[in-house]
């Protein structure tokens, strides 16, 4: 059987599926993926919203797989589509399809308990009530579980609980474990060596694309992977492939070696006074690196805090961290058992990369990086954060070198009326590829209708967040709630919401605020569940959002959503793009908007049967020369100029 047939009007997909259609795009976008795997290219592919892109690469690369005995990999960047993989796509695949082949789902080790690790915690630990309590629920949990994965505890350890018992690469004894067995992790990594079709997240999939050049392997070896969710690899790369070292994080690893206080802790009844005592004069030496980085920052706020030259920050943290590994290496000597020497070396290794990770941030070595600080005032916590200006090389090298034939997807890749993939090429690093762009088959002239404003003040105008706050009440009355307000600034969207949110609940539409007590998840379930409601959300809500049906029926983006000129990777970017005589706004900042701006379009339509309206309320579309390349972007719906 042809795989166009199993899509067809008379195939098996169709006769499973009581609302199965034939879609077009779907099939262009299928039989683009069978060439790139017959070719051994790279594929780049653009596919709109309704598409139903997953289908459109898993038949191909699953019959790849089952053809060849060999694993495929699909890797996303949000849990809500790896859901919808594992949990629909696959089962209704395996059950409709001529081929016999199995999925596993994988995570990084340190999900899964370490049943080893987790009797030492138990035995050793000194545990105040709460963690003693959580240790007994983790105890009753064990013996019920069939993964050991963190998702499937039933309620939320700890983590200076969870960081004691969970599975981690550094200690794991591997077949000299007593409980090899029985092992999570090692029955995961049974499932995946087994399994023909690897669902992973981008973050595990770059993890073990950069451990491969070093000569270790997490994964099994895969030649061909699909990267979904592909608008946000640039992103996770820099995320990934930099430096980030913050003062909480860095004080829970040494609370976790040794609470002089409380005197808790990995050394508290082990080790030497040597050992505690470079711990203590380690959290002594990160509190003054930090506390003097908060105060070089807050004088260096219009800059970003971007760290421009060696020695503006003096690294007085990473030779007591060098000095903290070095008696933990001395420990390591000591060790009593092979089980001990594998914790120590855990702690050795830590030790050694914080310290690792200060020098580096200090002594700036890496070539086109870009190095700042952050701090979160109410979290009280500062970070050291570094990346590479243009990911693009990296992604090449250990992305399109490594497989040999990459899908590389998403619904929001290209720019302008002709949907050009030239900016997402450049941002991944991508050359020799295949590239294909498909609309949706959603009827947007019938199911939007976009609201744009002209008379708006532009952002930084006088009487802008006040104009603001009327247009965004009028919009939410004029859908009855039922709506997304996006923002782009979090003060913004707190002085808004100030000035609608008590109106709005007056006339009886429930308002549920970012950052107010409930999770992204939680806020989504409650706006479900209370249909009316109004939804005031700032990133996280822009994309990788599903809210089909009459729950979502506005979408308010209150402002065009530019990178912030003057956050230090945005600058530098800025700086590389006009020091090689291009134009930052245009080949830049720009496109990232646009992108961004079409995320946040795409959460009204998600069905066929969805219909609503998208308000626009950013003047500068209708006064700028840049708003038409905006406006050529978007779906073609019909547009109400207020």
């Amino acid at each position: 059987m042809q795989l166009a047939e199993l899509l067809g009007p008379d195939g098996p997909i169709a006769r499973a599926h009581p609302a199965f259609e034939v879609r077009p795009e779907q099939l262009q976008m299928m039989q683009a993926v069978e060439r790139a795997l017959a070719e051994g290219r790279h594929l780049l592919v653009e596919a709109g919203t309704g598409v139903g892109k997953t289908f459109a690469y898993l038949l191909p690369f699953i019959r790849h797989a089952v053809a060849r005995e060999r694993p495929v990999a699909v890797s996303t960047h949000t849990i809500n589509l790896q859901e919808q993989l594992l949990h629909q796509d696959v089962p209704f695949l395996q059950a409709t399809v001529p081929w016999k082949f199995t999925a596993a789902l994988g995570k990084g080790r340190s999900n899964y308990l370490c049943r080893r690790r987790f009797d030492l915690a138990r035995e050793q630990l000194r545990l105040d009530p709460v963690e003693r309590d959580e240790m007994r629920l983790l105890e009753d949990w064990i013996e019920q579980t069939p993964e050991g994965s963190r998702s499937d505890l039933p309620f939320e350890p700890h983590e200076s609980v969870w960081s004691q018992v969970s599975s981690e690469r550094d200690n794991c004894m591997g077949k000299r474990s007593p409980h090899f067995d029985e092992c999570f992790y090692q029955a995961a990594m049974r499932r995946l060596r087994s399994a023909s079709l690897l669902v992973l997240n981008h973050n595990l999939t770059f993890s073990d694309l950069a451990l491969r050049e070093a000569g270790v392997s997490y994964l099994p070896e895969c030649e061909v992977a699909v990267l979904d969710e592909a608008h946000t690899l640039p992103e996770v790369a820099h995320r990934h492939f930099g430096i980030e070292l913050s003062s909480t994080q860095l004080r829970f690893y040494l609370q976790g070696l040794y609470h002089p206080e409380r005197r808790k802790g990995f050394l508290a009844d082990r080790g030497t006074d040597a050992a505690r005592r470079a711990v203590v004069d380690a959290a002594v030496a990160a509190n003054g690196y930090f506390d003097r980085a908060a105060h070089w920052l807050r004088g260096n706020a219009a800059d970003g805090g971007r760290v421009r030259a060696i020695g503006e920050i003096p690294d007085s943290l990473s030779g007591p961290l060098q000095t903290l590994a070095d008696r933990l290496e001395e420990l390591l000597v000591a060790a009593p058992d092979e089980a001990e020497q594998f914790e120590i070396q855990s702690h050795w290794r830590k030790a050694s990369a914080c310290a690792a990770a200060v020098e580096d941030f200090s002594r700036q070595e890496a070539q086109e990086s870009v190095y700042w600080v952050e701090e979160a005032a109410r979290a009280r916590r500062v970070t050291i954060r570094a990346s590479p200006i243009d990911v693009g090389p990296t992604l090449r090298r250990l992305v399109f070198g490594r497989f040999k034939t990459c899908v590389l997807t998403s619904a929001t890749l290209g720019i302008g009326r002709n949907r050009s993939l030239d900016y997402a090429k450049r941002a991944l690093g991508i050359e020799d590829a295949l590239e294909l762009a498909v609309g949706s088959p959603f009827d947007y002239q019938n199911q939007a209708v976009l609201y744009l404003s002209r008379s708006l003040p532009a952002p930084g105008e006088n009487g802008y967040l006040e104009a603001l706050a009327q247009a965004v009440d009028r919009h939410v009355r004029r859908s009855r709630g039922r709506a997304f307000v996006l923002f782009t600034n979090l003060e913004h969207m707190r002085r808004v919401h100030e000035l609608v949110a008590p109106g709005l609940e007056e006339c009886g539409v429930p308002v549920l605020l970012q950052g107010d007590g409930l999770g992204r998840h939680q806020m989504i379930d409650r706006f479900k569940q209370q249909v009316g409601s109004v939804l005031f959300g700032v990133d996280s809500f822009w994309q990788g959002v599903d809210v089909p049906g009459e729950a979502l029926e506005n979408v308010i983006i209150t402002k065009m959503p530019f990178p912030v000129p003057n956050e230090p990777l945005v600058a530098a970017k800025c700086e590389a793009i006009e020091a090689r005589g291009g134009n930052a706004f245009l080949d830049f900042l720009l496109p990232e908007a646009i992108i961004k701006l079409r995320q946040g379009f795409g959460r009204l339509i998600r069905r066929k049967t969805d219909h609503g309206s998208v308000a626009i309320l950013d003047s500068r579309l209708l006064r700028k020369r840049y708003g038409r390349t905006v406006l050529d972007s978007l779906p073609e719906c019909p547009r109400v100029v207020e």
